[in-house]
């Protein structure tokens, strides 16, 4: 019992403050392709919101908005949000510090900024 309370209090405490939708906002990003490494790219207008009560992903660009469910866990002090079959993950820090991974065909773009 003692080892059951131990974890659901780290659980508890390492998991940031989710109870309403976090919305992202990334300052860098770059672009992976095989063969040329990685390169800087403009972070551009993308726009992510994800929510750990619906388990929705979130993501608009100037074409419009997609909303995905999301398989969500904590790992240590970060949570995770896994577009299963898509590629795509974000992980959320607890001071809101944040990165995603996006593959897009053969590209990998990897994010950075906040989630708050």
């Amino acid at each position: 019992m003692k080892v059951l309370v131990a974890f659901i209090m780290t659980v508890t405490l390492a998991t940031p403050a989710l109870a309403k939708p976090l919305q992202c906002n990334w300052v860098e990003k770059n672009q992976c392709d095989a063969g040329k490494g990685c390169r800087k790219i403009s972070a551009g207008t993308i726009s992510v919101s994800l929510d750990t009560k619906t388990k929705e992903y979130k993501r608009c660009d100037r074409n419009g908005c997609d909303t995905y469910q999301a398989n969500v866990h904590v790992s240590g002090a970060f949570t995770i949000f896994d577009l299963a079959g898509r590629g795509v993950f974000a992980k959320v820090g607890p001071n809101g510090q944040s990165s995603e991974v996006v593959s897009l065909g053969n590209s990998i773009l990897i994010s950075h900024g906040f989630c708050r």
